[in-house]
């Protein structure tokens, strides 16, 4: 399993404090020459938690992750909302039962709330260009998922 916890408040600071927590790194032939994005089996983009950089909540539903490595931004899609991961300060990514991060139904992004831990499934794991391109992406498919309602 891996966790990896990246506090928020530093980041905004020019500095980054993580904590990191993991069992055994399994490496895989996938790997790009960095060690830090692969493809799984079904063809899923994959990123080692370890390798993550820095992180912005896009409203409540959308995390984009900057990783270690050039061409290593994602934008993660969780399978709920969370009405306080806009304003968190610190989120924690779980990747079982390997520390590489590919939304397989085992990976879970915590975020503290004043009601205490809340663990979200990641539904999606998207390479993105950057993070105006991943801002971009969420309010497209807002916007056309508000069209489909009405």
């Amino acid at each position: 399993m891996g966790r990896f916890a990246i506090s928020a408040a530093t980041v905004f600071a020019g500095a980054l404090a993580i904590g990191v927590s993991m069992s055994q790194a399994q490496n895989s032939s996938g790997t790009d020459s960095a060690e830090n994005v692969r493809t799984d089996s079904q063809g899923r983009t994959c990123f080692h938690v370890a390798n993550v950089r820095d992180w912005r909540a896009i409203g409540r539903k959308n995390v984009f992750i900057k990783a270690a490595g050039r061409d290593a931004q994602y934008l993660l899609t969780l399978t709920r909302s969370e009405a306080s991961l806009p304003f968190a300060q610190t989120i924690a990514l779980e990747s079982r039962p390997s520390p590489w991060l590919c939304s397989n139904g085992n990976e879970k992004l915590i975020v503290n709330t004043n009601i205490g831990k809340q663990s979200i499934i990641i539904a999606d794991v998207e390479p993105v260009q950057d993070l105006k391109t991943a801002r971009e992406l969420v309010k497209k498919r807002s916007e056309a998922k508000k069209s489909r309602v009405n």
